[in-house]
């Protein structure tokens, strides 16, 4: 077989993982995947809007990330809505299905504070008045640091941030959970919100 320059293959297209790459291990040619390869650094994003109506925390399947063991960071870039202005939500992490030893991190957003907290996310600035940025925290798996506490406009947008980092020693699925603040009161994941998993050991 004649050899081909690399630049005049046909370029690849919507890679879905199974692609076939070549690498060289301990000296020796071997093969790979695109899969394989994306375990350095994981991209999920959420195509179809996800909803709870209820106060028991949720996955959001489509954001879930396999971890191999190591240590990773994470972030969640979350575009919400609430049906009523005095339903918050929660978010926390899950590292389930495997071994987590470590897990800590902190969801924020702006809120209605200006001087004082109020738990209220708020997306509308106001030019002569600066916002409070406020968290929640979590350092245990599967536990959240409870909900915000409404928002300054039902049903529109909504940004908030997840963000830690967790320490897995067998492989886990890490989990984005959702909850309402209240019962029978919808809150939802925006289509375009996506999750980041960094493997930085």
């Amino acid at each position: 077989m004649a050899d081909t320059k690399v630049s005049a293959l046909t370029t690849a297209t919507t890679l879905d993982g199974t692609e076939q790459i070549p690498v060289v291990q301990g000296g020796v040619s071997k093969r790979t995947t695109v899969a394989d390869i994306r375990t350095i650094d994981i991209v999920k994003h959420l195509g179809t809007q996800a909803t709870n109506s209820t106060v028991t925390p949720a996955a959001i399947t489509a954001l879930d990330c396999v971890l191999v063991p190591g240590t990773w960071g994470f972030k969640v870039w979350m575009i919400w809505r609430a049906a009523a202005t005095t339903t918050g939500m929660g978010v926390h992490m899950n590292a389930s299905g495997g071994a987590v030893s470590k897990i800590v991190g902190t969801w924020y957003t702006l809120t209605t504070g200006t001087t004082a907290t109020t738990g209220i996310a708020d997306q509308a600035s106001a030019a002569a008045t600066f916002q409070t940025m406020e968290g929640r925290a979590q350092r245990a798996n599967n536990t959240s640091g409870g909900p915000f506490g409404g928002v300054d406009t039902a049903n529109a947008d909504q940004f908030a941030v997840m963000e830690g980092i967790v320490v897995v020693t067998t492989q886990t699925t890490l989990q984005t959970m959702m909850a309402s603040e209240v019962a029978a009161s919808q809150v939802s994941m925006e289509v375009g919100s996506f999750i980041t998993c960094t493997r930085a050991a």
